[in-house]
């Protein structure tokens, strides 16, 4: 899986992708955020296949601040 999807407040899409790609970059995983203004939704692509399960065991999703709930795509 290459994919994380992630929910957040709408409107605070863009602040979410930001957070995501911060802590991707500081673990060394490559990725970019797609966003949409006001769906809640964040999809960060990792073009590495397997990068996005090894964020998913190295971030502590439950510290993040904008986002509220994630899943593997």
């Amino acid at each position: 899986m290459q994919e994380l999807l992630l929910h957040c407040r709408p409107g605070f899409e863009g602040e979410a992708a930001a957070e995501l790609q911060e802590l991707a970059a500081a673990q060394g995983v490559a990725g970019y955020a797609v966003t949409r203004e006001g769906t809640a939704l964040v999809r960060f692509v990792c073009p590495e296949e397997g990068e996005a399960e090894l964020l998913m065991r190295r971030l502590d999703f439950q510290s993040l601040i904008f986002v509220r709930q994630w899943a593997l795509g």
